[in-house]
């Protein structure tokens, strides 16, 4: 007697269906695990702000209490390291769990729908089925749905540990109040005139070295600017941020890096503004000044002294008139922020008989505050201070006529000076090697010995040189050799360690403002004419290649893994592949 056919409409739950409905039961209880652990995630996120530490707040009350303790600043520095390794750590396991809830979500459904759909019509079954039968499309079906409940399991591992578009935990770039990026974090994008530390070295080694604005070969995108300035554009994570203003209008300007739209803009006014704009020359014109950011927060200065913080969001923190100065060409130097500290350089004094003008200012940077000033006994300059990383600490660097100063970075107390600087100082410091290397035309170039005390000019510089020195644009090195862009067109090669003249090059029809670029083994040199010139970075004069954008140009490029921004007279290009 043969057994009668399933009722129409009402298929065999064979071996693939059991399969498939294992499949089913098995992402469904992942998802719901995964969910679970996403609600008690985000209960204790909000019962535990990491960013906002007891023991770090009980950490800072004791610097200041013993603000020349060196033991305190360490201990603040590994606990903010382990803080926010922490908050990272949780951010991404959160951004996981999303995507896997989503993938066991989706193969449940998938694998609900093919349990319960209406299959094609059965072949006619034979008359009697083996005596095993039975027994082996049960045992199939078992191992089809381990088999599923396995292959879910691999993609749940997959999702968990593919790589976060946003980089690894210790280089994302933190947004929560309150947080101060520890050097690790800031290393990757390009955060203040010259990158990170002002070295003018590019952290990736395979930046672009063809494009042409005529043809837009190699040009990711290019975006007008509304307002002029020859501020540089600074990057970090997916924003470029750079500043644009005339006589009556100061502007903040925030792009996305990927693809140039403008997301959002600041006009900058100050409560107390002068009323009346301020001197500058052409060159350097009303937005000179690059902005900073530490990934919460950015920070621009114009040439009135208007000073202004916000957030990532373009939302105003605060913002103030540190004074019209009085400088003969207007204010150039770029604000700079250290751990929790705006800093900015204030030389304004004309007469080298009254240098009663000049500052060193520090503004907490979450309130705008003053937090400490130092009087300076320069004329006005153009340089913008570095941190150097020594042996004996973070040490505040600034240049300045007659004198190259350190300062400890967290106080404004003066650790050693050296009055070596003539004339007109526009030209930034940069450190390596344990040396601070800085010069302007008109007066020398000197190598100085971080570790003095005092007055080190008879004692800590250990060379000099006086030749083919540029007015604008700052040296870079990379430890072993120097270089110098002078702005009459001459590209100069030093021995680092004796200031011995390696080579030099003069380049016909070429004039440089911007500052030279170390990426990998090669120089980007920028000319006021937008034609970058990329040479060897060895002890010959070797050139790779010419690109040309064909606009004026005095701003230093930013330079963020595949990409260079370069800023232009009228417009922010975006140079290497599109996304």
């Amino acid at each position: 007697m043969t057994a009668p056919a399933p009722l129409s409409g009402r298929p065999a739950f064979g071996p693939w269906r059991r399969a498939a409905l294992g499949a089913a039961v098995v992402a469904a209880a992942l998802a719901g695990l995964v969910a679970a652990g996403l609600v008690r995630h985000h209960r204790q996120a909000r019962r535990a702000d990491l960013l906002a530490s007891a023991e770090m707040a009980e950490l800072k009350a004791q610097w200041k209490a013993d603000p020349k303790n060196p033991k305190i600043p360490e201990a603040i520095r590994a606990l903010d390291l382990r803080l926010r390794r922490e908050y990272v750590r949780r951010q991404w396991a959160s951004e996981r769990g999303g995507w896997l809830l989503l993938g066991a979500l989706a193969a449940a459904l998938i694998a609900l729908h093919v349990a319960v759909a209406r299959p094609p019509s059965p072949r006619p079954r034979p008359a009697q089925a083996a005596p095993d039968a039975p027994a082996r499309a049960e045992a199939r079906a078992r191992w089809l749905a381990g088999a599923a409940g396995a292959a879910l399991g691999a993609v749940a591992v997959a999702l968990w540990l593919a790589p976060s578009p946003y980089g690894a935990p210790d280089r994302l770039a933190l947004g929560g109040p309150g947080a101060t990026p520890t050097p690790a974090e800031i290393r990757t994008p390009w955060p203040r005139f010259r990158g990170p530390g002002g070295a003018g070295i590019a952290a990736a080694a395979d930046a672009p070295r063809a494009w042409d604005a005529k043809t837009g070969k190699g040009i990711a995108w290019k975006t007008p600017i509304g307002l002029p300035g020859w501020s540089s554009p600074v990057v970090w994570s997916d924003r470029v941020f750079c500043t644009g203003a005339d006589k009556n209008r100061r502007v903040l300007y925030c792009l996305d890096a990927r693809t140039g739209r403008m997301d959002w803009t600041a006009t900058v006014r100050a409560p107390d503004t002068p009323a009346g704009p301020a001197k500058t020359a052409p060159e350097t014109g009303y937005a000179a000044p690059t902005p900073a950011t530490d990934g919460q927060r950015v920070v621009a200065l114009f040439a009135n002294g208007d000073l202004a913080c916000y957030d990532m969001a373009g939302q105003r923190l605060w913002a103030k008139n540190i004074g019209l100065p009085e400088n003969m060409y207007g204010h150039s130097s770029s604000p700079i922020l250290y751990e929790d500290l705006v800093i900015v350089q204030f030389d304004q004094s004309k007469d080298a008989d009254d240098l009663s003008r000049s500052e060193l200012l520090a503004f907490d940077a979450a309130t705008g505050q003053v937090a400490w000033s130092v009087p300076r006994e320069v004329r006005d300059s153009w340089s913008t201070p570095i941190v150097a990383a020594t042996a004996q600490g973070d040490q505040l660097i600034l240049a300045g006529e007659p004198a190259v100063v350190s300062y400890d970075a967290a106080t404004g107390l003066e650790r050693w000076r050296a009055d070596i600087m003539t004339g007109d100082v526009g030209p930034s410091p940069v450190y390596a090697a344990g040396r601070v290397f800085v010069g302007t035309d008109g007066g020398v170039l000197a190598a100085i010995r971080t570790d003095g005390d005092g007055d080190v000019a008879k004692t800590h510089v250990a060379w000099r040189a006086d030749e083919n020195l540029p007015d604008t644009a700052s040296p870079v090195t990379d430890g072993q050799l120097i270089w110098l862009a002078a702005s009459y067109g001459t590209v100069t090669c030093l021995e680092a360690e004796t200031g011995k003249k390696v080579y030099e090059e003069s380049l016909e029809r070429v004039s440089f403002n911007a500052s030279p670029t170390l990426v990998g083994k090669a120089i980007y040199l920028v000319s006021t004419k937008g034609l970058t010139i990329i040479i060897e970075a060895g002890r010959t004069y070797k050139e790779l290649a010419r690109c040309d954008l064909g606009e004026e140009t005095r701003a230093s490029p930013a330079f963020v893994a595949r990409w260079i921004y370069i800023r232009t007279a009228k417009h922010l290009y975006c140079i290497g592949p599109k996304d």
